[in-house]
């Protein structure tokens, strides 16, 4: 997996791991398709180890490697998952 800059730039600041970003996609308790870009995938799980915070990742599939667009903590699924 590839991180674009700004998926880099927030897995710096809010400390995500490679492991939970690849954890939290093979695992994930919400899969969507972005309703902007059929290309991007949004997969959302829960954070156990930070009070089952859910954490989106929405990511390119269709690059090779895959590209991560983005990673951060979804305020708005706190409670549906």
């Amino acid at each position: 997996m590839l991180l674009c800059d700004v998926a880099a730039s927030a897995r710096r600041a809010r400390g995500h791991t490679p492991r939970r970003r690849q954890n939290l996609i093979s695992k994930s308790h919400s899969i969507e398709t972005d309703r902007d870009d059929p290309e991007l995938m949004h997969h959302v799980g829960r954070i156990e180890e930070h009070g089952n915070r859910a954490l989106r990742v929405v990511f390119n599939n269709s690059m090779d490697p895959v590209r991560i667009v983005t990673v951060y903590s979804d305020r708005k699924m706190k409670g549906r998952l």
